[in-house]
């Protein structure tokens, strides 16, 4: 409740402090930094991890590395993997997410895109410093894949009053899943459950200190299969569903979000040439399809006794717009290289009708020496 000089009661209208995750720049974010991918092993021990590269020429080799050359060769991302039985299998996960360690573990195969993302990549909120491990154990047919992971939620920037510049915050999250998979003959398909507790955070949004910041807890499901309808042409879906659950606390009372994102492709292999492959998307980043945060806020003031009378308020969190994201990629050997190329278009980026469509084109060319 707020109170003026003479202690008379007025609205504040808090929408106004309101600050928008910026729309992200998928292409720019895809092809721009130059970085090396590198990958070993074989069936039994795999590594692969991604350099960091642009400050200057990144050697392979840790044990001849300067200091300088330590600096400009920072390690963005790696997995190991490994078969430690015949029937099972650990991977661990630096700076990677638990859903692509678990696809690596299933041997999941999907198209490359350079704009258009999985379901199972998207959490609906961006973050950071993600390290996760993985146990897949064969039971008969099935594959049994038990996954965690930790690392933190990046919220919308927002800026301080010590500050002159808008700073992004972060918040612990933490996450377990478990998934089924299996294989019947030319269809692959997978089913899997996981849960994500955010400390301060609820999909990446943060509540002021007086709203309350308890963080809040969801449940995703995810469902995904291919079927493969000759060896050089394969179909492909996924599928993610989400019940957020805002903690209580303060001016918070509860609430609930439901949310969902899906792809559909096709890849072709051999069009141009021999090992060249050619795939179309559509998908949908996770989008909330209704819901929202209750709030328990005064609604009135009696001057005679001095006190508000508080009522329950729905906030309702589910945007206007809704994002489509189509692509046409290829990938193949080009001039000794490895080339790729890839055309999209945008519908309602960041899932906001207000902003105009983003279309493009890209085209990516690289080779060893």
């Amino acid at each position: 409740m707020i109170l003026d000089g003479y202690s008379r009661a007025y609205a504040l209208d808090f929408a106004r402090q309101l600050h928008a995750t910026p729309v992200a720049p998928r292409l720019a974010n895809a092809v721009a930094g130059r970085t090396r991918n590198l990958a070993a092993g074989g069936d039994a021990l795999a590594l692969a991890f991604t350099i960091d590269a642009r400050n200057g020429f990144a050697l392979v080799s840790p044990l001849r590395l300067s200091t300088g050359e330590a600096e400009q060769a920072r390690v963005l991302a790696a997995s190991l993997t490994a078969r430690i039985a015949p029937d099972r299998q650990i991977g661990f996960g630096f700076r990677q997410s638990a859903d692509g360690l678990v696809a690596q573990l299933q041997g999941a195969r999907f198209p490359a895109f350079i704009v258009a993302g999985a379901p199972g990549e998207d959490l609906g909120f961006a973050t950071a410093d993600r390290n996760a491990v993985a146990l897949r154990q064969m039971l008969g047919g099935f594959g049994l894949t038990l996954s965690a992971e930790a690392g933190e939620a990046v919220s919308a920037p927002v800026r301080f009053a010590d500050a002159l510049r808008l700073q992004r915050q972060r918040e612990r999250m933490q996450r377990v899943g478990l998934a089924l998979d299996r294989s019947f003959g030319a269809v692959d398909t997978a089913l899997g459950l996981s849960w994500v507790r955010e400390d301060g955070t609820v999909l990446g949004a943060r509540f002021h200190d007086a709203f309350g910041r308890n963080g809040a807890d969801s449940v995703f499901v995810d469902a995904r299969a291919g079927w493969s309808l000759r060896p050089d042409l394969r179909l492909g879906a996924a599928w993610r569903v989400g019940y957020t659950m805002p903690r209580a606390g303060r001016a918070i009372v509860g609430g609930r979000l439901l949310s969902s994102a899906f792809a559909v492709d096709v890849e072709k292999l051999g069009v141009f040439a021999a090992d060249d492959r050619l795939a179309l998307r559509l998908a949908q980043p996770l989008r909330v399809e209704s819901g929202g945060v209750r709030l328990n806020l005064p609604v009135d003031y009696d001057y005679a006794t001095l006190t508000p009378t508080f009522a329950l308020t729905r906030y309702d969190l589910t945007p206007r717009g809704r994002e489509l994201i189509a692509e046409l990629a290829w990938r193949g050997e080009l001039w000794g290289g490895d080339a790729a190329a890839s055309a999209f278009y945008r519908k309602d980026p960041g899932h906001y009708a207000s902003v105009p469509d983003d279309k493009g084109v890209a085209v990516k060319w690289s080779k060893g020496f």
